[in-house]
């Protein structure tokens, strides 16, 4: 948190500090913009009273002259005189009013009389006044021959009756009258400047810079102007080495004249920088305080961190012991179930050795009892297997439609005998549950499973009640989804189990027996069963009052099965001279399922391996069935062998069979049946029935 402070610290005025410093920039590029846009509008105004009175004065003295010649002029010098006096004279902002011939000679002038001998016949505002005659012309700074005062001139072409050009009125204008209202509205502030411009580029008058020669002249790429809009704005240098101005432009009136207000870039930066530079401090030296702060409190950190590290050390080796007590309690619990399996398996095994030397013994005549010994010795051994691999979620089950009614009722007597004589067992079910899709040994396994639980949990005796019952979900039971379903309520009235055992009550391997009392499989094995068959399981208990499992098994839509007599007349009616290539790698098995499958009448071809099979079909060989087992050498396992047949040969019948379903939803997607293992003679005739097409869908699990 220290350190997310200090870079916040640091970052938010940072970024504070950036965003003010670059609005106040543009706020002040624009406080400058709006300045040098109201000077242009002030000068352009003050500049067109000037120029119309200019030409006012002009048309007056052209209307006093009439076509008069020169000689006429001359001759009554006086006169006009004391008229160009008494026109222009009062003005502050004329220096004179001249009348020149059509050779250039004064004529007459408003400054002195008589006027001296002087010709202007080479000067550019006479020579371009005669050539642009009738349009007012405005030279360039220029100091007047009378009098030597700073002027520019304005010159108006004289003509006669029939257009000939018969001299020039000009009117000098003081620069000195425009530069004193410049420097007014500049009011002492150097970096603004002012001037007066020709449509050209030449100066006429300006503020500033200071040092700009007279004949120098803008070019159109300093000078946006030339010959361009009337109004606007741009960065312009004024003359060679002056610094870089932003500057608005106006055309005065109908005028071949510009009027330009400039202010200088460098200088609001200048200005921009001098505030910004205290906007900083004042910001800077907080941060820096807080930031000194956060370090130190950090620093004082260090050494509660060092002292923290080696408290969190011995909670590790704490928290490491009980993982390692942990880890010996499931090592335990293992243990139990390893000894428990290796115990019922020497009982089974023991059952079939004692059974099978009797049998030798008899010289394989009269083995009945013995073989029905045995028979139920592998029943027991494959239902400890199911189990395992149920819990394990390893095996495929072997799913079919039942009435839960009836196999309650054929468990009954095994759940009474696994609660004892103690535990009185009530079974309630009535008559109109729905039918439920399951695994008929692995549902009854879970019965007698909880049944074993409550005998346990109510060791002086008790009451343990079966209620079955129908229910419809709206999906907040847990993880299952909305639906009808089957609960089967089984409740004890025993000690009871606390909130911790509940929360793992599920968990392979958990249990809160000793040692010796039990493996810690039997919670964990019922859920298997419901999630497996598409439901849930779930656990109310009270301690000292007793639990509560409830088992949830989705309803499953009545489908008339086939009879065992129908199944075996088809199987035996199919199996008449049909094919089946059996692919099995284990060799005793494989003995065994081609001894069935010839007794049901088929002809038998084995292979040991997937690859091998292939090739026969590569080879041309056909067969009416494709039996092969999951897990086998090389390549290609059963379902690659499946998958590429089905590719090349969609017709094919094909099966496959395993007593591991590690991928086992492959092969349902791909639409399947899969017998599991060990199957019986049963099983088979309901899959060598189904060669027939219409006998029923695939996809299954027998």
């Amino acid at each position: 948190m220290l350190r997310i402070l200090l870079c916040v610290s640091v970052a938010l005025p940072t970024l504070f500090a950036v965003a003010y410093g670059y609005l106040d920039y543009q706020r002040r590029v624009d406080e400058a913009n709006d300045i040098v846009d109201r000077l242009t509008l002030v000068v352009s105004e003050q500049a067109v009273k000037v120029f119309d009175l200019d030409e006012q004065i002009g048309m007056r003295v052209r209307e006093l002259l009439g076509t008069s010649d020169d000689l006429a002029i001359a001759a009554n010098e006086r006169a006009v005189h004391a008229r160009l006096a008494a026109i222009g004279g009062s003005l502050p902002q004329i220096a004179s009013v001249s009348v020149f011939g059509a050779d250039g000679k004064v004529l007459a002038t408003s400054m002195t009389w008589p006027v001296p001998p002087l010709s202007v016949a080479e000067r550019e505002d006479f020579r371009a006044a005669k050539a642009r005659s009738p349009n007012t012309y405005f030279s360039g700074p220029m100091r007047s021959k009378i009098g030597s005062v700073d002027v520019f001139n304005t010159a108006f072409a004289r003509l006669d009756a029939d257009g000939r050009f018969i001299g020039v009125v000009s009117i000098a204008l003081r620069r000195q009258y425009f530069a004193d209202f410049y420097r007014q509205l500049a009011d002492g502030r150097p970096y603004i400047g002012v001037g007066m411009y020709r449509s050209d580029g030449r100066p006429v008058v300006w503020l500033q810079p200071h040092n700009m020669p007279e004949r120098v002249s803008l070019n159109h790429a300093s000078a946006p102007f030339i010959d361009g809009p009337v109004v606007g704005r741009a960065f312009m240098r004024f003359a060679p080495g002056d610094i870089e101005r932003v500057a608005s432009f106006r055309k005065v009136g109908d005028y071949p004249v510009y009027v330009t207000s400039s202010y200088a870039t460098r200088e609001i930066f200048a200005q921009w920088w001098t505030h910004y530079v205290v906007i900083l401090a004042a910001i800077g030296l907080p941060c820096l305080a807080v930031c000194a702060l956060v370090v130190f409190s950090m620093r004082q950190l260090a050494a509660e961190q060092t002292t923290w590290e080696r408290w969190h050390g011995e909670v590790a080796m704490r928290i490491s012991a009980e993982a390692s007590s942990h880890r010996l309690r499931r090592v335990s619990a293992l243990t139990n179930l390893i000894g428990d399996i290796a115990h019922n398996v020497n009982n089974l095994l023991m059952v079939v050795a004692s059974n099978m030397q009797v049998a030798r013994h008899k010289q394989f005549a009269g083995l009945e009892r013995e073989v029905a010994q045995v028979e139920s010795a592998i029943a027991t051994a494959e239902g400890l297997m199911r189990r395992l691999l149920s819990v394990a979620r390893k095996r495929p089950l072997r799913l079919a439609v039942h009435d839960v009614r009836q196999l309650l009722s054929q468990a009954e007597e095994s759940i009474k005998e696994a609660t004892g004589e103690r535990v009185d067992t009530v079974l309630e079910a009535p008559d109109d549950l729905w039918p439920v899709s399951v695994d008929k040994q692995d549902f009854a396994s879970a019965i007698l499973a909880i049944g074993q639980n409550a005998k346990e949990a109510m060791p002086s005796g008790g009451r343990f009640i079966v209620r079955c019952q129908n229910v419809r979900l709206k999906g907040n039971e847990g993880s299952v989804t909305a639906g009808d379903y089957v609960m089967v309520s089984c409740a004890d009235n025993g000690m009871g189990m606390s909130p911790q055992s509940i929360a793992r009550a599920f968990e392979p391997l958990f249990t809160t027996k000793s040692s010796a009392a039990g493996t810690g499989l039997g919670l964990a094995h019922v859920l298997a069963m419901c999630e497996q068959a598409g439901g849930t399981a779930r656990i109310d208990s009270i301690e000292s009052k007793g639990t509560n499992v409830r088992l949830y098994v989705p309803r499953y839509a009545v489908v008339a099965p086939e009879t065992e007599e129908q199944r075996r007349e088809q199987a035996q009616r199919t199996c008449g001279q049909r094919s089946v290539l059996l692919v099995e790698d284990n060799e005793g098995v494989a003995a065994g399922v081609t001894a069935l499958l010839e007794m049901l009448g088929c002809g038998v071809y084995h292979q040991l391996s997937a690859d091998e099979a292939f090739k026969l079909f590569e080879q041309g060989r056909t067969f009416d069935l494709l039996l092969s087992d999951v897990q086998m050498p090389g390549k290609l396992n059963g379902i690659d062998l499946v998958e590429l047949v089905l590719k090349a040969w969609p017709t094919q019948r094909v099966a496959l069979m395993t007593g591991y379903a590690n991928e086992f939803d492959r092969a349902r997607r791909l639409g399947i049946t899969v017998l599991s293992k060990p199957f019986n003679i049963d099983e088979l005739t309901t899959l060598i029935a189904r060669l027939n097409p219409h006998s029923g869908p695939e996809g299954t699990v027998l």
